[in-house]
Parts: structure tokens; sequence; C-alpha cells
């Protein structure tokens, strides 16, 4: 179930997508950040594949910049993806036989379903996008909880039917949701 992203037909850009604990695709519990052409269709994009607790909070990052996917849990990188052709980095970086050239386009900025096909039934809470790549050390910051404020373009902290956007002017509606109370 793709649970957060922007994208819509045919205007794809990126999400990040979980599979459920018994899928035809041996992927149980796999949480990935994609990036795709505008059309849609295949996409790169990072994973990781741990059990997951309910009731216990993960916190994801997803990172895209010139060449490659990145994907953080609770503060650690755990998977690389290159989507466009060039120079490694330094570790190692997962590389395909295809390339995709992500576009940033106007698709809706969607949380808990990104085509209204299958909704996520678990807790999201402090969406924060910026407009640049965080570094490896701000995203350890940020999980400790200090929010890089450079180019920090939407923060949502999804505690209401209105959802302010805290960061800047894009303030969302929240539709059929079930607000459940917060516990750390």
């Amino acid at each position: 179930m793709n649970w957060l992203g922007k994208g819509d037909n045919g205007n794809q850009e990126w999400y990040f997508r979980m599979y459920s604990q018994g899928n035809t695709e041996n992927r149980a519990n796999r949480i990935s950040f994609y990036v795709f052409n505008p059309e849609g269709g295949l996409g790169i994009g990072s994973h990781f594949q741990d059990p997951v607790t309910p009731g216990e909070w993960i916190h994801v990052v997803g990172v895209i910049d010139g060449q490659f996917t990145y994907i953080y849990k609770n503060g650690v990188l755990r998977d690389c993806d290159q989507y466009r052709p060039g120079p490694q980095p330094q570790g190692s970086c997962n590389a395909y036989s295809f390339s995709i050239t992500p576009v940033n386009g106007n698709a809706p900025l969607r949380m808990g379903t990104v085509n209204f096909e299958s909704f996520f039934q678990g807790g999201i809470k402090d969406v924060q996008i910026w407009n640049r790549a965080l570094s490896a050390d701000e995203i350890g910051a940020l999980y400790k909880g200090v929010v890089p404020p450079n180019g920090l373009v939407a923060q949502y902290t999804l505690a209401g039917d209105v959802v302010p956007d805290t960061a800047g002017p894009h303030t969302a509606a929240a539709y059929a949701s079930h607000w459940l109370p917060l516990q750390e």
C-alpha cells in the first residue's frame, strides 16, 4: 500500500510504500521509498524489511538527490539506490540497468493513501518536506527532534480535520480520518 507521496494518473513523482506481513511477493513488512518518471510505471527506490511491532513508532525518511534515493529508519541509513547513471558515492548503492528521470510536478501530496485504492491502517504524524536533500547528520538530528529549518517547505503534525502546514501556506484537509491520541 502506498501510504505517502506525490502522484496520480500520468503525473507520478515519488511515494512511500509498505507491504503487509502476508503478501504474494514475499516482502513482509517492507517499507520503501520510490521515484518515478512522470508517466509512472517502473520506479527505482530504496527499502528496508524489518519486523513491525504494533504500537511502536518508526521514524522513516526518504531522500532523493541528483542521482540516488536513500531510506533511513530511526535516523540510520538502511539502503541507497542509483536511479540515474553517474559516479558511485562512497559506500555502496544498488545500481540498475535502467534509469529514471523524476520531475517536480503539481501532483497532489497525499498521506495515508496515494491513489485512493488502498489506505494505510496505522498512525502517521509529523510529515515534513524539504526542497533539498538532507544530509545523514541532519537526518540523525531530525530523529532526535532537531528539525533542520533550511529548505523546509511543509510540515504537518496531523492532529485534526484541518491540517495546517506549520512551515508554510500548504493547509490541507483530512478526509475520513480516525484520529487517536498519540502515545510516545
